[in-house]
C-alpha cells in the first residue's frame, strides 16, 4: 500500500497510507487494522499496531531533526498480516 511521511516539525512524522483498493489486494476480506514497523539498521521493527481499518495515519513523535527514517506498513485482517 503506498505511503508517504513527512516530517510535521523537529522531532515528529506523520506517516499517511491509503487502503487498498481492491478484494483480491485484501485476501477477499475486510481490513481490521495495520502493524507499523520502522528500519533499525539492517532489519525492521514493529513499532505499533493500529486495531482500527478507519486509521489510515501515525504520528511518530521523538525522531531527530535530518536523520533519515525507513518505514513498513502491512494490513491485517481475519487470516493475519499482509506482506
Amino acid at each position: 500500500m503506498p505511503a508517504r511521511g513527512s516530517q510535521t516539525d523537529a522531532t515528529n512524522i506523520e506517516l499517511v497510507w491509503s487502503e487498498l483498493a481492491t478484494q483480491q489486494g485484501k485476501g477477499f476480506s475486510q481490513i481490521t487494522g495495520y502493524k507499523i514497523y520502522w528500519d533499525e539498521p539492517g532489519v525492521f521493527v514493529e513499532r505499533v499496531t493500529i486495531n482500527s481499518a478507519a486509521v489510515t495515519s501515525y504520528s511518530e513523535a521523538g525522531v531527530t531533526q535530518g536523520r533519515d527514517y525507513r518505514f513498513k506498513i502491512s494490513a491485517l485482517n481475519i487470516y493475519g498480516e499482509g506482506v
